[in-house]
């Protein structure tokens, strides 16, 4: 083997390791085809030239006999016909390693501020996002039906992306990026112009077929709150609705619980204006509340918030609103089964002093159970507050 065929295959296989170790922005389906094309074609054009200059491309590899042996209508043949060929050979390896879809299996983070997104398949690692906030949770889920999971992960301080919810495709590409933060309904209190996404999940609300994605975003130094209902729609995120409330949301829990293919939404909390009204419940009350998926909006009681045109928010759609007395027990654990065997599942509430209530999907409370250290003193009290 001649030395410039050894240097050309030594600078290939560089390239190709290289490429397969470097974190290379991925590349869409598109120029995948394009990519593809181009080179099929290169090596067309490279078996081609070699056809009609065999004598020119057989020399080049070899030492020359004397000075200016090559003309430089050969050289510049020779060197069309070796770009080609690494076109083709270096192109072939760059999607074999990177377009091929390979279902995301797994996703982690990294870094101090638990700020990097990394994406693995089957413990083999895909790629590494570096996020400009902390990420409080991160999940795949199919979003576009294409049967390849997206990556979706809410941001929280620090960061200057703090509230943001962001979607990555399967290669890595950005797909979409939300702000949630919204200036606040409510008229006490200083504002924060920042947010942080608590929780998140995905669904199908209204059992249209259509992703929904709900999201808890909190203001960062106060209490407002929002649930945000978006539809992902044609590869974006289209909002639909918001829910206020004045007091830190924690948790959410997608249910079905009358199998009506409509899914209902269960959110936990604290609740800082209730105060105002039932002076002696005191501040940062515990609550849980109940929407049917295809009615989340307004505001939560006792309803305080106006809109910019200085009027009265409108009122929350929420099925119910329970309190969690006393105080200091809060919610710790959410568990659907069907208690009372009617067809219809149940939520059974789980408190941190170990009592329990089972509520239906009409708010009532149909059973009540006492744990080992539970002193039957707790208790869930419903607020009566609606826009009907």
């Amino acid at each position: 083997m001649r030395t410039y065929f050894i240097v050309f295959l030594g600078f290939t296989l560089v390239s190709v390791v290289l490429l397969r170790n470097l974190e290379l922005p991925p590349i869409t389906v598109q120029d995948e085809k394009l990519f593809n094309t181009v080179a099929s074609l290169s090596a067309i054009l490279f078996a081609f030239l070699s056809a009609a200059y065999p004598n020119y491309i057989a020399r080049l590899f070899e030492p020359p006999k004397r000075e200016n042996q090559f003309t430089p209508k050969i050289i510049t043949v020779a060197v069309i016909c070796l770009f080609l060929a690494y076109i083709s050979i270096i192109g072939g390896s760059y999607l074999s390693y990177v377009t091929v879809l390979l279902p995301i299996t797994d996703i982690q983070f990294e870094g101090n501020n638990q700020d990097i997104l990394v994406a693995y398949t089957d413990n083999s690692f895909l790629w590494r996002r570096p996020l400009n906030g902390k990420i409080t949770k991160a999940i795949l889920n199919d979003l576009d039906g294409d049967n390849y999971p997206e990556v979706i992960a809410g941001l929280a301080d620090p960061g200057d992306d703090t509230g943001y919810l962001v979607i990555y495709s399967t290669t890595g590409q950005a797909v979409d990026k939300i702000n949630t933060w919204q200036e606040t309904i409510y008229p006490e209190g200083e504002e924060s112009y920042y947010a942080k996404v608590v929780d998140f999940q995905v669904g199908d609300l209204e059992g249209d077929g259509k992703k929904d994605i709900i999201i808890l975003s909190n203001d960062i130094y106060w209490f407002a709150s929002r649930i945000l209902v978006y539809e992902f729609r044609d590869g974006k995120l289209i909002m639909k609705s918001v829910y206020w409330h004045p007091g830190y949301l924690y948790k959410t829990y997608l249910l079905d619980l009358n199998k009506d293919n409509t899914q209902e939404l269960l959110v936990t909390g604290v609740n800082n204006d209730l105060k105002t009204i039932v002076p002696e419940l005191g501040g940062n009350i515990r609550t849980v509340m109940m929407f049917e998926g295809d009615r989340i909006g307004g505001q939560a009681p006792p309803g305080f918030g106006i809109n910019s045109n200085g009027e009265e928010y409108p009122l929350g759609t929420q099925s119910w609103y329970f309190i969690i007395q006393p105080k200091e027990v809060a919610d710790s654990k959410v568990i659907i089964e069907d208690i009372d065997k009617n067809g219809i599942d149940d939520i059974h509430l789980g408190l941190s002093d170990s009592c329990s209530f089972y509520i239906n999907i009409n708010g009532e409370i149909i059973q009540e159970a006492m744990g080992t250290v539970c002193k039957g003193n707790s208790s869930l009290d419903a607020i009566i507050f609606s826009n009907e």
